[in-house]
């Protein structure tokens, strides 16, 4: 067994030692069985949320009160900007793999909230070459004010952003790659109005980055998540803060979205 996972829990215990025995355990259960003691032993994903696979479904239930012509308007908004997003990799020298991408169907559920519920806080974890980061970047132009805050840590990130595109981008780039370092930023910051993890996916990072986030999120604001299909932890902070999230299945992949 690798000493990272070891590591890992070490620096994270005082901030989660609820986590910690579960995390070494499922670590344990992964190598032996091959499976996650989520997937060996817990109730399954589709035992606890709601499963969709037409993002216009994900979004009807999450912003029941927005009328469906401006729906309609988003995703439209959503189509230019995503052709455009599309025609841009094709001319750049990228440093990530464009499989670390936002999917389309992703990128629609999150553009669609980042429009019609106007945060004037957003937080990103995970940047790779700036396909999300674009998506909130334009949602924010439209809206006419908001922040987005995007944490990684790796100084080659974003570079499908354009220069014209990052008036509101505030880029954290994390020295020392530790959750305390990103928890301190957050409390220097307002609430947060929509929050998308996309970075470390292993369970113990994933779980204590988004109950961190959950901590400062504002009284409405939309908690989503990409690949929550990899084990329980988006799940259970969803649950921790009593939201009822709505899974989405991609492409390859799966989302998740709540909003309090």
């Amino acid at each position: 067994m690798s000493f990272d996972p070891l590591r890992r829990a070490v620096r994270v215990a005082p901030l989660a030692p609820d986590l910690v025995g579960r995390a070494l355990i499922g670590r344990i259960a992964r190598r032996i069985a091959g499976k996650s003691i989520d997937t060996a032993f817990g109730p399954g994903i589709n035992t606890r949320a709601t499963i969709d696979a037409d993002p216009r479904a994900t979004i009807g239930a999450l912003l029941p009160n927005v009328p469906v012509d401006q729906l309609d308007l988003y995703e439209r908004e959503y189509e230019e900007i995503e052709h455009e997003i599309v025609e841009r990799a094709k001319t750049r020298t990228l440093p990530m793999p464009s499989l670390w991408r936002t999917e389309k169907q992703t990128g629609l559920v999150l553009y669609t909230l980042a429009r019609a519920m106007e945060p004037q806080v957003i937080v990103e974890t995970g940047i790779a070459n700036g396909w999300s980061s674009i998506i909130f970047l334009r949602a924010l132009a439209k809206n006419g004010s908001g922040a987005l805050h995007s944490f990684d840590v790796r100084d080659d990130v974003g570079k499908l952003i354009d220069e014209s595109e990052k008036g509101p981008w505030n880029l954290h780039l994390l020295k020392d790659g530790t959750l305390p370092e990103f928890n301190g930023i957050l409390d220097t910051i307002p609430p947060i109005g929509l929050f998308f993890h996309d970075s470390d996916h292993s369970y113990l990072h994933m779980r204590l980055e988004i109950r961190m986030a959950g901590a400062h999120l504002a009284p409405s604001g939309a908690l989503c998540s990409d690949d929550v299909s990899l084990s329980h932890a988006y799940i259970e902070c969803c649950e921790e803060l009593g939201l009822e999230p709505r899974l989405l299945v991609d492409a390859h992949k799966a989302s998740g979205f709540a909003v309090r």
